[in-house]
């Protein structure tokens, strides 16, 4: 069996560079360019912080430890199975030692170094450049991290979540961000307005992150003194050594950036990012996730060229105050037009060059282009899963059994169309059925039948993408200060189980999009739609084939009947006049000729 997934895998790898990892430890250096880091020591008290409250309490120790995961050690080599089995009699010694480092703004030495995994953003890396640094902290720092990043969301959530940013935050996804772009753009062209699209992209984000910079940002969204202090301490003097096969290079210092890999290195990103939005033209739509900005105009500006231009000169000249880049060719910008040609933008600059206009562009992992034809995001996914067919027929052929190769299918295909079912759920007929038969094709190769699927806890396709969809839809209209939500209209309705109503679409692109159609959904549906999601799916769908049957039959007989009362016609003795039987002909005397 090894022998034959040896053959399976292809002709042998090439060698690796054995200076690969000094190579890369030098490049992840020189990202700086030479700076150094500002001095910071005036942020960390000198004195005992006597107002920092006691955070870590045994109680929450216990909890946090006892659900830690598997990982890669960090440079001290605690590893996460020992902290997790040993909890009990660390506790005790562990919580008076975290409550003293907040009191006195101390970080150990061990836990300021990081071993560097790098992970290739390309398939064939070039440089460093194509490699994400993931740096493999202490395990025990991260325990530490925990407890303050859930400090500081208790006291910024808020204002995180009303500062349209949706990466990192609990509640959040970049499903939220996606869906109120679709919902955006969909109205849009439902209004036959033009929308421009400016995708920003930094260079090195989180790399480059101003240490000076980010404390006097913590000071003046005026957090605790002790906490500003401690992450002043958290941040000073910082080491960072690749490791590659177990061999280690040499330290290096880090002069900037927070820690990816860690747990408080994204909340204290999403905090730094905060304030972009204030530098920003008061019509422009806004989305966030953690470094991915999409800033969009709808209407008559979006194709001028002063708005767009500020637009991009309001964020350059934040990137330039706050030590930031970005990066010029992955800048791009996009035209959703009214119809079906997109006139073309005017030239918007960065930093001398014209901004490339793109007809689709990869957004938080789907594809968003010009005419919102969502058939792309199926190609997209369709290209990931392409290699799944011959996956399952070799793991077949390897004896693995029936209930692997469907655990490989939920994993690697289906993950896939659950991520990119608010698009999928709008593709057209025939892409419908491609996704049907892909769907069974995996299923004959398990030797599944569609009707036997559900034992194998195997959904019919589209009954997956609506479930998918609705739980996603009340998930979000469950949270008032969603902006998505904010932007609903409520219903009369007193017996609504949702609290809101769909618009009256006048395209069909906008009356099948995301939040059109399963508001329908859930209006039309039973209350109750997760209590047995199958099966209520299938009762609706019944049901609206029957309400359809039904309004078809009326609406046959209101024809038929019209059609009769047109043909019995008569003549007016009178004035000759041709009026219906009946009542028709009585009603024009009364009226034309003042008789009763």
């Amino acid at each position: 069996m090894v022998e034959s997934c040896q053959k399976a895998s292809g002709p042998a790898k090439q060698a690796p560079d054995p200076e690969l990892a000094s190579k890369l430890n030098d490049g992840f250096y020189n990202v700086w360019d030479g700076a150094k880091q500002p001095d910071i020591s005036h942020f960390i008290a000198n004195t005992p912080h006597l107002s920092a409250p006691k955070l870590f309490t045994y109680t929450t120790l216990n909890e946090i430890m006892s659900k830690l995961k598997v990982s890669a050690a960090g440079p001290d080599e605690l590893t996460a199975k020992l902290l997790k089995n040993a909890r009990l009699e660390l506790v005790e010694v562990l919580e008076p030692l975290f409550n003293d480092c907040i009191k006195w703004s101390y970080t150990p030495n061990q836990w300021k170094r990081a071993n560097i995994t790098p992970i290739p953003k390309v398939t064939h890396p070039a440089s460093p450049a194509d490699y994400r640094p993931i740096s493999l902290t202490s395990t025990l720092c991260k325990v530490f991290e925990r407890v303050i990043a859930k400090y500081i969301l208790g006291q910024m959530n808020e204002r995180l979540k009303t500062n349209k940013q949706y990466g990192f935050l609990p509640g959040r996804s970049t499903m939220d961000a996606i869906t109120q772009v679709i919902e955006d753009w969909s109205l849009a062209k439902e209004q036959h307005k033009t929308v421009l699209a400016i995708f920003f992209d930094f260079a090195k984000a989180f790399d480059l992150v101003d240490h000076e910079v980010l404390l006097n940002k913590l000071r003046s969204m005026q957090l605790p003194e002790w906490l500003v202090s401690w992450i002043a301490s958290y941040l000073s003097q910082r080491q960072q050594r690749v490791v590659i096969d177990r061999k280690p290079t040499e330290w290096k210092s880090v002069e900037a950036g927070v820690v990816q890999g860690s747990v408080l290195g994204p909340i204290l990103f999403l905090l730094f990012i905060m304030d972009i939005n204030d530098v920003l033209p008061s019509e422009v739509n806004l989305q966030k996730y953690a470094d991915d900005i999409l800033t969009y105009i709808i209407g008559d500006k979006a194709l001028e060229n002063e708005l767009p231009q500020n637009i991009v000169d309001a964020v350059n000249n934040w990137c330039v105050k706050n030590k930031m880049r970005l990066n010029t060719t992955k800048c791009k910008i996009m035209v959703v037009c009214n119809g079906t040609v997109a006139n073309p933008p005017a030239p918007i600059h960065l930093n001398g060059d014209v901004l490339e206009p793109v007809y689709s562009y990869k957004y938080l992992g789907v594809d968003l282009n010009g005419q919102l034809n969502w058939n792309q995001q199926w190609k997209r996914v369709l290209s990931k899963m392409s290699s799944i067919p011959y996956l399952l027929k070799r793991l077949r052929q390897l004896g693995f059994s029936q209930k692997i190769r469907t655990t490989v299918y939920k994993s690697m295909g289906l993950s896939h169309i659950i991520y990119s079912a608010p698009l999928l759920t709008s593709v057209n007929s025939d892409t419908k059925d491609e996704i049907s038969s892909f769907h069974n094709r995996i299923l004959r190769i398990l030797n599944i039948k569609p009707e036997e699927a559900a034992e194998h806890k195997i959904q019919d396709i589209h009954d997956l993408i609506d479930a998918t969809c609705c739980k996603l839809l009340k998930r979000i209209i469950a949270e008032p200060e969603h902006p998505l939500t904010a932007k609903l209209h409520r219903t009369t309705r007193t017996r609504s189980s949702i609290g809101y109503k769909p618009s009256v679409a006048k395209t069909k692109l906008y009356a099948n999009s995301f939040v059109q159609k399963y508001l329908r959904f859930l209006r039309d549906g039973a209350a109750n739609l997760y209590t047995n999601s199958n099966a209520t799916i299938a009762t609706w769908r019944q049901n609206s084939t029957r309400r359809i049957q039904t309004v078809t039959s009326t609406t046959d007989a209101k024809q038929a009947a019209a059609t009769a009362n047109t043909r019995a016609q008569t003549d007016c003795l009178i004035c000759g006049k041709s009026c219906s039987k009946g009542a028709g002909l009585a009603a024009h005397i009364r009226l034309k000729h003042k008789t009763i």
